[in-house]
């Protein structure tokens, strides 16, 4: 029971000083009598301690750090002046955002191009305007993608084989790409799964490199998860999908999209491929969320 309380002080203690949600916002009690008392409500207060919020300025840190761990490869290492050769690389570089569909305004990615320019980045573009560019260029350019999670790669994907149509023309990331218009490239999102940054390493040959790189063995899916202590291990996948209908978000499977099941949220919304029984929301009659979107 003490573990408890530290559990439910401690994060409460970080909505205090604004790296999790405001309390407004945070509804700990209320969200865990969604779940009976016993192995579920165990499950509940595990589930609780191992959730990650990523705030705006975490995001920005997160961010920050993992474009400039690309200074660190050899193609700035090894360069005659390191400082001179990455200085360079940003003047040129062109930061951009994988879309899931064309003209997709609500893309979360528009927040990282904002960031981007506080970063010194001249050239920010969604990937629709980045192919034009392309196209309009005379030599190749260099690319940074950005976004807050790849969980699967499917999006990331989708988005480098895409056409799209410009008055430059229309072609796609991989072909502009194999006709040697696209020069280093990185995608750089907050968050990736491993099985994701090797999809996309695979499919589209751009470098992955996120802030944080998580394993299936923080998958909810994944037998002995981390996300809950050995003992509640055989009971996690159980206590999610009895719980998550209640939820209302449950439309791609009780452990979220291609049934990850992670516990990630970020400051404007958690990616589908989050637990429904974590991810913001409004109050129903028959849920009450951790976290609510006032």
């Amino acid at each position: 029971m003490a573990h408890e309380r530290e559990i439910v002080e401690a994060r409460r203690f970080l909505s205090r000083i604004g790296v999790w949600p405001r309390e407004r916002q945070l509804h700990i009690d209320a969200w865990l009598l969604n779940f009976s008392e016993g192995t579920d409500r165990d499950v509940a207060y595990a589930l609780l301690d191992a959730f990650v919020h990523i705030n705006d300025d975490h995001r920005v840190a997160a961010l920050r750090s993992a474009i400039r761990s690309l200074s660190t490869l050899d193609l700035f290492y090894g360069a005659p002046d390191r400082a001179a050769a990455w200085s360079d690389f940003v003047k040129s570089a062109i930061a951009s955002i994988p879309l899931s569909h064309p003209g997709d305004g609500a893309a979360s990615g528009y927040l990282y191009l904002r960031t981007a320019r506080a970063f010194g980045f001249t050239r920010c573009l969604d990937s629709a305007y980045l192919v034009e560019d392309l196209l309009k260029s005379t030599v190749p350019r260099p690319v940074i993608f950005m976004d807050d999670i790849a969980g699967t790669g499917r999006q990331f994907i989708a988005n480098w084989k895409r056409n799209y149509t410009s008055p430059a023309g229309k072609s796609s990331l991989k072909k502009l790409a194999a006709d040697g218009r696209v020069g280093p490239c990185f995608f750089t999102p907050i968050v990736s799964t491993e099985p994701a940054a090797a999809r996309i390493e695979q499919e589209t040959g751009v470098h992955v490199r996120p802030a944080y790189l998580v394993g299936p063995d923080y998958f909810a899916s994944t037998p002995n998860s981390r996300l809950v202590p050995d003992a509640l291990g055989p009971h996690l996948v159980d206590v999610a999908t009895r719980y998550s209908a209640a939820t209302n978000l449950d439309a791609e499977g009780p452990l979220g999209y291609k049934q990850q099941g992670l516990a990630v949220s970020f400051a404007d919304a958690a990616p589908n491929n989050t637990l429904p029984i974590l991810r913001p929301a409004g109050a129903t009659t028959t849920w009450k969320p951790l976290i609510t979107n006032d």
